[in-house]
């Protein structure tokens, strides 16, 4: 997010979507940025906690109206260009008009029927998420909280450990560091105990205990070092 009052907004949207009924306007959450920001991720973590969310990647006018009105979903568009896909879907009333209560879109679903029964009216309104490529468009910035998302880099640390406990540990300090810089020592502390364990499990192995040999022997008797050198040859030689 640009800033840390970001994250306030989106948890007060969550919890709003629970209470759509007591409210007339529900804004609309726009994410704009080029290509990975994580526009697709905060909107998709948004979606699994609002209600009934539901992801999509395209504009078939009659499954929108359908998650509108008989779901009452919280709709996560995620486009590259939402108001030209919403054009060429001939959708765009619902994007216009989902941000308020009480609204309704015509669809002529019964043309047999004749006038004035051959339209049914839908109630389109509903928490709507958007992520875009391009910037807002169609005259929908009234009806938008836009958010711009920043390039954001990890910050570089060098690895907690040695060998490849610190090469696959690094990514978690790392985010911690990015977001709970407080909780980084409580993770540092984890790792240095994993790093001991595995230290005193290598202790115990074959190969250690060999070597221990190969030192306490080399001081004693040379003759015996040679030969138990050539034991431990023997016993890590390849085996075919």
């Amino acid at each position: 997010m640009p800033d840390e009052k970001y994250y306030d907004l989106l948890a007060a949207w969550v919890f709003h979507t629970y209470l759509l009924e007591k409210f007339q306007y529900s804004p609309y959450l726009w994410f704009f940025a080029v290509w990975e920001r994580g526009k697709s991720r905060t909107g998709k973590g948004l979606i699994y906690v609002a209600y009934r969310g539901v992801h999509v990647e395209s504009l078939r006018d009659a499954y929108i109206v359908r998650l509108a009105n008989d779901w009452q979903a919280t709709i996560f568009f995620d486009v590259i260009d939402l108001w030209k896909k919403a054009e060429k879907a001939g959708a765009e009333d619902v994007l216009m008009n989902r941000f308020e209560k009480g609204t309704v879109v015509p669809r002529v679903n019964y043309p047999d029927r004749g006038p004035y029964r051959d339209v049914v009216y839908y109630n389109i309104f509903g928490p709507t998420v958007v992520a875009t490529n391009v910037p807002i468009g169609g005259g929908l910035n009234t009806r938008v909280i836009q958010i711009g998302m920043p390039e954001e880099d990890l910050p570089d640390i060098p690895k907690p450990a040695f060998k490849r406990l610190g090469d696959i540990t690094r990514p978690l300090l790392q985010v911690i560091r990015l977001v709970k810089p407080e909780r980084e020592p409580i993770l540092r502390e984890l790792i240095a105990e994993l790093e001991e364990e595995k230290r005193k499990t290598l202790a115990e192995s074959l190969d250690a205990k060999i070597i221990e040999a190969l030192f306490f022997l080399r001081k004693d008797n040379k003759v015996t070092f040679r030969v138990a050198r050539k034991l431990l040859c023997l016993m890590t030689w390849p085996k075919s």
